[in-house]
């Protein structure tokens, strides 16, 4: 399990997942290929910034010491990425590729330094939501855009979710790192604190189901059919997930 979370493998299966559920959600015939290149750049990127940073790490964690226990394994899922990404890059719109390249600059260059030493991430107050947009943008309106979705009053109201989401599941994150995370970077942790970090990511979560309902009305529709159900108690688990936190929670709750 620890090398499944922390090759990254793991995490660029969810960032698959999540753009083949985008498909489900309008309906559309999935492209493989966009799916695999998205699962692709996810671990390219991921390992990247593991590479990036594991000089400046202690041995604080679990997970660092995996790290530099077994950084082959970083750098042979990053090839592995790398491979996958580079070889579906040929069977997708170059149009689209060219829409969404700020997505790839900032996934690049979030642990890369690139001015005077300083890396996106390193931007006082803007980390998380670099990361809850790049999210929204792949999973969402990459595979809307792909499927040549119009953006409607349901389209908006799914991207406003899915970042309402990718935003509850990475405050946990930052409230693991409260510790660690220098006083410059102004998280959202470093600013609420513990406690009302916790309380908004299970509002954004609880949100998530308002706005479930709400597309329900939207849609001129007062019943619930079945994928709205396994949404909204997706959503509830997600929330009582988040209220289990606590600031000694092991790595592999996160």
């Amino acid at each position: 399990m620890r090398t499944l979370i922390y090759s990254n493998l793991f995490i660029a299966l969810c960032a698959a997942i999540l753009t083949l559920g985008t498909y489900g959600i309008i309906d559309h015939p999935p492209d493989v290929f966009l799916v695999l290149h998205v699962f692709g750049v996810t671990l390219m990127a991921y390992n990247v910034q593991r590479l990036a940073r594991l000089e400046k790490f202690s041995n604080r964690t679990d997970q660092i010491r995996w790290y530099l226990r077994n950084k082959w394994m970083l750098y042979t899922s990053l090839l592995i990425g790398l491979l996958l990404a580079g070889i579906t890059l040929f069977f997708l719109p170059i149009r689209i590729l060219l829409y969404f390249s700020p997505l790839a600059v900032v996934s690049v260059f979030y642990s890369i330094p690139f001015n005077k030493g300083r890396t996106i991430r390193a931007i006082p107050g803007i980390k998380i939501f670099l990361i809850t947009g790049v999210w929204t943008g792949v999973t969402l309106a990459l595979p809307l855009v792909m499927a040549g979705q119009s953006i409607g009053e349901r389209e908006i109201l799914l991207m406003i979710q899915r970042f309402f989401f990718i935003l509850a599941i990475t405050i946990p994150f930052d409230m693991r790192d409260l510790k660690y995370d220098e006083e410059h970077m102004r998280t959202i942790p470093q600013t609420l604190g513990h406690v009302r970090s916790k309380q908004l990511a299970v509002a954004l979560a609880l949100s998530c189901v308002l706005i479930e309902l709400l597309m329900i009305v939207w849609a001129e529709s007062l019943s619930l059919d079945r994928q709205a159900y396994l949404n909204i108690a997706f959503y509830l688990l997600v929330a009582g997930l988040i209220s289990g936190v606590k600031k000694d929670s092991p790595d592999s709750y996160f």
